[in-house]
């Protein structure tokens, strides 16, 4: 799979539309499943490993985790970063395959992605019980924003 500078290197290089077009055939973009396998192995985790950890901290189950890797099912970003989470993946990586599952990238300025990549940046997440615990903090979190913005109406409906 080429990297997106050498796939731009390339098309810089391109004189014209058919060398384009024969750049684009011969470096197809990758699908979720593809990325993430290529994140997996680059980790060093079996497939059967990842499924199981999934399934263990998050209740994803294997039919689930292999239809998302064939294709037959897109994962909701959650689950895509879950999945980016049990292998290591990177922020930067975990992007790449929201991205790819059809879904926006991570942003600093939303309270829940900030948790996420201070999580993930200053490797607070060790083992499957801080998995589990940022699981239980995110929908923490979204309870107190749920309550924040009920009172905020209160106040703004008055």
């Amino acid at each position: 799979m080429i990297s997106t500078k050498a796939m731009n290197n390339e098309l810089e290089k391109a004189k014209t539309w058919d060398d384009v077009k024969k750049i684009i055939k011969n470096n197809p973009m990758p699908t979720f499943g593809q990325k993430f396998e290529e994140l997996r192995q680059k980790y060093k985790i079996e497939s059967a490993t990842a499924q199981k950890r999934l399934e263990n901290t998050f209740g994803i189950g294997k039919t689930s985790f292999y239809y998302y890797l064939d294709g037959r099912r897109n994962p909701r970003k959650d689950v895509v970063i879950k999945m980016g989470l049990v292998i290591g993946a990177t922020v930067e990586e975990i992007n790449e395959l929201l991205k790819l599952s059809k879904h926006k990238e991570l942003y600093s300025k939303s309270k829940e992605d900030a948790v996420i990549i201070f999580a993930i940046k200053s490797k607070r997440i060790k083992n499957f019980e801080d998995l589990k615990e940022l699981d239980e903090d995110l929908k923490k979190l979204d309870e107190v924003l749920a309550s924040y913005k009920s009172k905020m109406k209160f106040y703004v409906d008055k």
